[in-house]
């Protein structure tokens, strides 16, 4: 009965675990995306800003993290290709 216990509450550590570094990861994501949408508001047309920002409130509102990854990487390509047209 001890190892059946010792067993579950190591499933249960290790759950924790991962939910923790889940939303770690997550909190990280966001905390990105929050600051290209802070720059792109600064240097972009604010209509399609607005868009994107619905875009991402619809996705985080899902949950997906693939998703959010994705978002994420595709708004750094986005903001980057902004920053270098005011940089000229």
């Amino acid at each position: 009965a001890i190892l059946k216990l010792d067993k579950e509450m190591s499933s249960i550590h290790g759950e924790i675990m991962d939910a923790q570094n889940s939303f770690t990861v997550k909190a990280n994501i966001v905390a990105e995306i929050l600051n290209n949408l802070q720059s792109l508001y600064k240097i972009a047309n604010k209509r399609e800003i607005v868009k994107i920002q619905d875009e991402f409130y619809r996705i985080y509102q899902e949950g997906d993290l693939n998703q959010l990854m994705r978002f994420n990487k595709e708004l750094d390509i986005l903001a980057e290709g902004y920053r270098a047209q005011v940089a000229r």
